[in-house]
Parts: structure tokens; C-alpha cells; sequence
């Protein structure tokens, strides 16, 4: 067809040419130059457009089979594309499910960390050396403190001390004149938490450490802060300070929770201290009379409450404004010890959810 076309062209070319040449005056040379160089140009440029034209077809068929292809390889695509069946559905939302699970970020905390003190493991942790607010945590320091300097069986008497708690503490509602041993006057800080209790058993110690009975109150306290750091010291607390004996916030009064995590191992190893952190609730009879009813604030060894699990053996809850929800807490799992601390959550029940989430994931 293309050669058909150029033949048809140099026929009219030659007839131009021909036609040309019987034209006969003074610029006749010159005309027949100029009309052989348009003949052969006009040949020139059919030929052209005619390749030009054969390349366009070409392309042309080209980008057809292209688009042609893509359409079988599209129609190809989603005719092979697998649908979506209920179990691998079930497959995803499981997967996310464990996503959830595992995911140690919600509830949200300041701080959390996992340890194992039989061999000394640290399994998890969130912030360990970051400096923390503790709370109520405080007082197992406090109750630490003071089995160094009176035995469990010993008798105190309560005094003064018990109105130094600040406006709308926790409290175990001991009273001025009322004597009872001190592993009970332990419970009473422990379990509810008691302030009123944390003053009377920061008082009783100092005075007892110090040999001066009569030490009053306010240099007591003081003395007895002493003591908790120097105690700490020995613990190798070494990035904490304590301003009193109850855990109330105060700028000197931090801990981090690689710390934490040397108070609790401590704490486990004095049974006295280990039996009474451990307890759900503890009746007291004073010895001046009366009963006392004392329920710990920990809800996994609350045996009514849907976070409550028997392998719990303690230890202590603490809540403030600056803390937050913290929670540290001892498991015997599988023959192991282990302690899980979570710090500086937003509501009650995160720290346990949490704590929850940490022992899941990582004891099966």
C-alpha cells in the first residue's frame, strides 16, 4: 500500500517536471530548477508523511495492544484476587486482638517494669531510672524502717502524731492512748493505708532510734526522715530521697523505679513484712480495748474483686496527685517470685489492667 503510494507520487512529480520543461523564456532554467527541486521535495515529504504515518499506525497499534493487555492483565487481576472468607476474618481480628493484648503503651503509665528476684532478671520495663513520684509506696519504707529498731511483738501507744495527716488522707482511725503491737500498727498503715498511722509509727521509731522518749513530734518526723534515707542508702536506693513518712507529695520526696524495685526484693525477704503486705484484711485488738477491722487497698488480693488472683502475696497501692495510681505487687508464679510495679497511671483500675497485661505477656 505504502509503495503503491510513492509510485502514484513520482508519476505526478515527473509530469510536473514534464510540464515544466515546455515552458520556454529567459527564466526558464531557473523554473525548471526550482519546479525539479519542488518535485523532489514534494516526493521527499510524501515519503516522509508516509513513514510518519506507517510510525503513527504502528504506535498507534502498539499503545492498543498496551492498553489491550493491561485490561486482561486488570480483568486477569481481580478475577484471580482471593475473597475474603469468615475464618481468615476471624484469622485478622484475632491477630488484632493480640495486638491489643501486647500493647503495654494503654492503659497509660509513667513507669512500669517486670523483675524476677530469685535470679535477679529484669524482664520488662518502662522508664526504670526516671525520677517518680510514690506515693503511699512510701510506707513500705516506713514500716521497713522500723522492724530495724523495734521487734513485731513490741507495744507502742499511739499519741499526737495521729492529727500531723494531712486534710483528706487515707486513715486507719487509730487514737491518742491507744496501745497495740507494733506488726499491727503496721497493718494499720499497710492495708487502708492509715497516714494517722504512718505519723504514730514515724514518732514511736525515732524516739526508740534517738533513745529520747521525749522527742517531740515535729523532730521526730524529722529524724525519722532521716533514717528512711539512710536505710534507703543501705538498700542502694541511690537515686531517691524521702521527705515523709506517708508518701504525701513534696518535691523531695521521689524515687525511680529501679529503686522501687530494691525496696520490694527487701521487703520480700522480711516474712513479718511479707506476711502483713500480703494480707487482704487483718482484726486488730488493741490492747487498751476495742477492735479494729483493717482491709487492704490492693484489689488483686481483694478475694471479691474481679482483679483478685491467688497468687498475689502483696505488697502495696499508692494515689496522688503528682504519683498518680501506682501499684507495686509480688506473684508466686510457677515455683518463681516476681514483681510487677506500674507508676503514675490515670484511674484506679489502670494499674491493675496493666499489671495484668505485663504478667500475660510475659509469664505463660
Amino acid at each position: 500500500m505504502r509503495n503503491r503510494r510513492i509510485i502514484a507520487l513520482l508519476g505526478c512529480a515527473l509530469v510536473i517536471l514534464s510540464g515544466c520543461g515546455r515552458v520556454i523564456d529567459k527564466n526558464s532554467s531557473v523554473f525548471s530548477e526550482k519546479a525539479s527541486e519542488t518535485a523532489v521535495t514534494a516526493v521527499q515529504t510524501a515519503v516522509q508523511d508516509d513513514a510518519s504515518s506507517a510510525d503513527d499506525s504502528s504506535e498507534a497499534a502498539s499503545e492498543t495492544e498496551k492498553t489491550s493487555s493491561k485490561t486482561e492483565e486488570k480483568t486477569s487481576a481481580e478475577t484471580e484476587k482471593p475473597e475474603t472468607s469468615a475464618e481468615t476474618q476471624a484469622a485478622d481480628d484475632s491477630s488484632s486482638q493480640a495486638d491489643i493484648a501486647d500493647d503495654l503503651s494503654v492503659p497509660y503509665s509513667k513507669a512500669y517494669a517486670l523483675y524476677r528476684p530469685d535470679d535477679g532478671m529484669l524482664i520488662a520495663e518502662k522508664s526504670l531510672y526516671d525520677q517518680v513520684s510514690l506515693a503511699s509506696i512510701t510506707k513500705l519504707l516506713s514500716a521497713s524502717v522500723m522492724l530495724k529498731y523495734l521487734s513485731p511483738d513490741d507495744s507502742v501507744t499511739v499519741g499526737e502524731e495521729v492529727y500531723l495527716a494531712k486534710p483528706d488522707s487515707t486513715l486507719s482511725y487509730i487514737t491518742p492512748g491507744m496501745t497495740l503491737k507494733v506488726k499491727d500498727l503496721i497493718a494499720a498503715m499497710l492495708l487502708p493505708s492509715g497516714n494517722d498511722a504512718a505519723y504514730t509509727v514515724a514518732v514511736n521509731t525515732a524516739r526508740t532510734a534517738a533513745g529520747d522518749p521525749y522527742m517531740d513530734d515535729q523532730t521526730a518526723v524529722a529524724y525519722f526522715c532521716d533514717l528512711m534515707n539512710g536505710f534507703a542508702a543501705e538498700l542502694g536506693m541511690s537515686n531517691s530521697h524521702f521527705a515523709n513518712p506517708e508518701g504525701w507529695d513534696d518535691p523531695e520526696h521521689y524515687t525511680t523505679l529501679g529503686d522501687l524495685l530494691k525496696l520490694a526484693d527487701h521487703v520480700l525477704s522480711v516474712p513479718e513484712l511479707c506476711e502483713i503486705a500480703g494480707t487482704y484484711q487483718r482484726y486488730c485488738e488493741p490492747e487498751t480495748g476495742g477492735s479494729c477491722l483493717w482491709t487492704n487497698t490492693n484489689l488483686f488480693l481483694d478475694p471479691t474483686s474481679p482483679y483478685y488472683r491467688e497468687d498475689c502475696i502483696g505488697l502495696k497501692t499508692g494515689t496522688t496527685a503528682s504519683a498518680g495510681c501506682c501499684l507495686i505487687s509480688a506473684f508466686r508464679i510457677n515455683g518463681s517470685t516476681y514483681i510487677c510495679a506500674v507508676m503514675g497511671c490515670g484511674e484506679n483500675y489502670d494499674r491493675y489492667e496493666l499489671a495484668q497485661k505485663i504478667l500475660n505477656k510475659y509469664i505463660r
